[in-house]
C-alpha cells in the first residue's frame, strides 16, 4: 500500500474511495458545513477548567500534507 498524501485528496469522491480502500467506515458530508451551518468542527470543546473556541484550534498542521 501506498502513502496518499492527504493534500492530494481534492474531492469528497476521492476521500470517500481512500477510505473505503483501507476498509474504514466513517461518515462524510457531501459538502463541508461552515460555521454558520453548525459544522461540529465550529463548536467549542471542554478540556478540564478549559474551553477550546473550537476544533480546528487544537487540530495538528504539521505533517498534514505528508512531508517530515
Amino acid at each position: 500500500m501506498t502513502y496518499q498524501r492527504i493534500g492530494a485528496i481534492k474531492t469528497v469522491a476521492a476521500f470517500r474511495e481512500l477510505l473505503d480502500e483501507l476498509g474504514l467506515e466513517l461518515p462524510v458530508d457531501d459538502v463541508p458545513l461552515s460555521a454558520t451551518d453548525g459544522s461540529p468542527l465550529a463548536e467549542p470543546l471542554q478540556l478540564g477548567d478549559f474551553t477550546v473556541g473550537n476544533r480546528w484550534c487544537v487540530h495538528p498542521m504539521e505533517g498534514w500534507d505528508g512531508t517530515p
